[in-house]
């Protein structure tokens, strides 16, 4: 009796905990009125900030409630990959029940590499599907999708899953230079033909514990890619795994950019003409260049992981000196850490000349269900009432109602005087100090898949023999041997298969083709001789 007496108290202390320490401000979700359906990867706070806002203005401008079912699936490379394979599965259906037509290997791989802007042979099969493509409504039952990686965004509005939302049309006078700029840095901030929009601003760079550097001997904050590929760095780097993270992804490719700008800026100084022979040369240079210190900054590596908040919280911790992230990881962690403690061991510094301003991107879906609540959601977000939400501190004018977001907001004007008082960040302005780094996507863009195939073949797969080189070499370096130190790292950094001529035109074609099998083959002859690279630069530098 007594035992069951405990069992029943234990049973309502349980069910009655949340309720009584229920906070009264929590308000249940109202799920009466329209419905809006938006597909993302921002966080909870992000969708409470903005789902709040746009109900509040939406109602203001229509009188009409409006409910948003938020699909959460993850990071941004489980929502492409949910867009992606919807998007086929509804095409597929629609080849074959609406329009008719068999489905079958060649048709499905006419999809999967599909670009929806490329001169088609009239007639072909690729045309074909181009055309049943745009002229159809399938759907993935979304209506927006909010946020996402640049590069995944491009790829996604080539396979023509984007529609023109109407924003263009119905707000002309926001999209100039002194609001928000087509181009800043020679990245693009909206698409032309109002297929996406940028709504904050990113950059990436190096988090770093000041705590950890100094236990590890280093006397000097990180600035520079360049510095996290230092030897005194082995085995501290905390790294998000660049094909399941576009932050760490599109971080690479600035690497690759800055050592191409270097590149043609060395050559500019040399005399060299200004023409596309010069420009070629400077993207081989700055290629080869980029690849080994990202190769570097991966041996460097402790572990890379599918989590892009794990390298943060083990920065924080001490368990690593350093990692890449995007800016707002950085600086909300650091927040974060000196409200709570005073402590001032974390901080976040974007590489000067290294980094380019990256937007975050909205977008309408082909087939939405609900077209005109997506312009709608699409509109309050690049609105002035929307762009605050970004950028304010609680309690203040428009502001946030709980969480303070701290992103930089993409409108220039909510960079004026006049708000510096509401912003969480009132010094951020990377209008002012990210003009620096010149993007040129056409270098890089292009090749986006290919770098993540090489990435994972070359640096990730063999990493074991990688680490087992790197250290092989500082020990080399650290016992005198210098001359075994050189030659293993050159061993250790040929790049003759994986060079930006190579990406071009054999790498290039694989991928573009898309056959599975020929991938896979690839990627393991790749993963095959770094691997046995590796083995011979350890050997080298151990003079064995």
């Amino acid at each position: 009796m007594k035992q069951n007496i405990i069992i029943l108290l234990l049973i309502i202390i349980v069910v009655g905990l949340p309720f009584l320490f229920r906070k009264e401000d929590v308000k249940p979700v109202d799920e009466s009125g329209e419905r809006l359906i938006i597909i993302t990867p921002h966080n909870e706070a992000v969708r409470h900030e903005f789902g709040l806002g746009f109900q509040e203005w939406y109602f203001q401008k229509t009188g009409k409630k409006i409910f948003i079912d938020w699909r959460d699936l993850g990071g941004g490379k489980e929502v492409i990959k949910f867009i992606s394979t919807t998007y086929e599965n509804a095409f597929k259906n629609y080849w074959q029940n609406t329009l008719n037509k068999e489905w079958n290997d060649k048709v499905k791989l006419a999809y999967n590499k599909l670009n929806v802007d490329a001169d088609y042979a009239p007639g072909s099969l690729d045309a074909e599907v181009r055309d049943a493509l745009v002229k159809s409504n399938i759907t993935c039952g979304v209506d927006v999708l909010f946020g996402g990686g640049r590069l995944e965004i491009s790829l996604l509005a080539g396979k023509g899953l984007f529609i023109h939302s109407g924003i263009l049309n119905k707000h002309p006078e926001w999209f100039q230079n002194d609001i928000i700029p087509q181009r800043f840095g020679g990245n693009y901030f909206w698409e032309p033909r109002d297929l996406w929009f940028g709504t904050a601003l990113s950059v990436f760079g190096i988090i770093f514990n000041r705590d950890a550097l100094k236990e590890s001997g280093i006397t000097k904050e990180p600035t520079a890619w360049t510095d996290i590929a230092e030897p005194a760095y082995f085995g501290n780097v905390a790294l998000a795994d660049p094909t399941m993270s576009s932050s760490v992804s599109t971080a690479m490719e600035m690497i690759l950019q800055q050592q191409m700008n270097e590149a043609r800026k060395a050559l500019d100084a040399a005399g060299y003409p200004d023409n596309e022979e010069t420009q070629m040369l400077a993207v081989n240079e700055g290629w080869l260049k980029g690849m080994q210190v990202i190769q570097l900054i991966c041996a460097n590596a402790r572990y890379f992981t599918d989590s892009s908040a794990k390298p943060v919280l083990d920065v924080a911790s001490g368990n690593c000196a350093v990692g890449i992230a995007i800016d707002y990881y950085g600086l909300s962690h650091e927040e974060n850490l000196r409200q709570r403690s005073g402590e001032e061991r974390f901080g976040f510094s974007m590489p000067k000349g290294g980094s380019v301003v990256d937007p975050d991107p909205i977008a309408m879906l082909r087939g939405a269900p609900h077209p005109d609540r997506a312009l709608a959601f699409i509109e309050y977000v690049l609105s002035l009432e929307g762009q605050k939400k970004w950028a304010f501190k609680l309690n203040t004018p428009g502001g946030a109602d709980r969480y303070a977001l701290r992103r930089s907001p993409i409108r220039k004007d909510l960079y004026d005087e006049k708000y510096l008082k509401y912003r969480s960040d009132p010094d951020l302005n990377f209008y002012r100090d990210g003009g620096d780094f010149v993007y040129n996507p056409e270098w890089t863009a292009p090749y986006a898949r290919e770098f993540r195939l090489i990435i994972k073949s070359a640096f990730i797969d063999p990493h074991q023999e990688l680490l087992t080189a790197w250290a092989a070499i500082i020990a080399a370096e650290k016992r005198g041997d210098t001359e075994a130190a050189k030659k293993a790292l050159k061993k250790m950094q040929n790049f003759s298969l994986i060079g930006f001529d190579q990406v071009a035109a054999e790498i290039h074609d694989t991928v573009r083709e898309a056959d599975p099998l020929k991938l896979i083959q690839l990627r393991r002859e790749l993963t095959n001789r770094f691997a046995q690279q590796y083995r011979e630069a350890a050997r080298i530098a151990n003079n064995r």
